[in-house]
């Protein structure tokens, strides 16, 4: 027997034990349905040489017997046009995260089947679930299931590589705390993000928005200030002229608020007249956080300039 005519039976085999066995055949309706419409849960070989997967072997119904003669999965009927389970299926799915593996570090252009004949050359296995990107591209790594936990703790031992290239290797345990630790780990900067607001002593209701600024006359940054000053105290106005929108932030809360209730669709600058509004809490944070961001970076620039002039000085002439 060739080599390819071995891969064909060694696929076949894979690809019917996969069909009726103990983790896809309890969860899929089809063939359960089609088991139910004969008494004793046959389901014709007819039916399953026309899968997707099973169609470019392109087995004959009379053949699948013979290719499946050692399967220790199924069994066929007298006249080969038939085929089941040897032995009920389980009433669920019989997923064994301990015998479970992830591997990272697979060319990504893989397929399943590529990677079914990879994995049947290193330990038997029960299912691969291949893990992909938002766009469905394989991102190279994937979980495998093997028929035992033994044969799992095996192939962690044997450190498997393709090819030239050595796999990353842990158990699927160990992977999904690991993507845990990296989700808290973001969750953190996010919180010290929110800690930047506090130490910025972030205040509610202090951002005046402003839109429609017109340029006949062209306002400046203190024609606001002096518009805007009766409010309260104002920390800062982000504007430059001849731009449409202006945001005017004050001191003390709740001043934004105070303002807009008494210049709301009665406000003119630039000879326009010009919609106002707050901010929601949450685009207020938004909004402190930049801030914080941009307070920081400038910070940190002149820092290195202050280190770099510290540095290099001006020797004596």
């Amino acid at each position: 027997m060739s080599t390819e005519a071995e891969k064909r039976v060694a696929k076949c085999n894979r690809l019917v034990e996969w069909y009726f066995g103990d983790i896809n055949y309890p969860r899929d309706a089809w063939m359960k349905e089609k088991a139910a419409e004969d008494k004793e849960g046959w389901i014709p070989v007819s039916a399953i040489v026309d899968f997707g997967r099973m169609k470019p072997l392109k087995v004959a119904v009379e053949e699948l017997s013979e290719l499946c003669k050692d399967s220790e999965v199924v069994m066929f009927s007298e006249d080969k046009t038939m085929m089941k389970r040897k032995t009920a299926a389980p009433e669920e799915a019989a997923i064994d995260d301990a015998a479970s593996v992830y591997f990272k570090g697979l060319p990504t252009d893989q397929t399943l089947d590529d990677l079914e004949e990879f994995f049947a050359g290193i330990a038997p296995f029960m299912c691969i679930n291949m893990r992909r990107s938002r766009d469905k591209s394989f991102k190279g790594s994937c979980y495998v299931q093997f028929k035992s936990v033994e044969s799992a703790k095996k192939v962690l031992e044997s450190k498997p590589k393709y090819g030239e290239t050595e796999l990353i290797v842990l158990t699927k345990a160990d992977h999904i705390a690991e993507m845990a630790a990296q989700r808290d780990a973001g969750a953190g900067k996010r919180k010290a993000s929110d800690r930047q607001i506090d130490s910025m002593d972030f205040k509610r209701g202090t951002v005046l928005c402003l839109s429609g600024i017109g340029k006949e006359p062209e306002a400046t940054r203190e024609d606001l200030r002096d518009m805007f000053a009766k409010y309260g105290e104002i920390s800062f106005i982000s504007y430059s002229r001849g731009q449409e929108t202006a945001e005017v932030r004050f001191a003390e809360e709740g001043a934004a608020e105070k303002a807009i209730a008494e210049v709301h669709e009665k406000l003119s600058v630039g000879g326009a007249p010009v919609k106002a509004t707050t901010l929601s809490e949450e685009d207020e944070k938004e909004y402190y956080k930049t801030i914080a961001a941009r307070c920081s970076e400038k910070r940190a620039r002149g820092g290195a300039r202050g280190g770099r002039r510290g540095g290099r000085g001006r020797g004596r002439r």
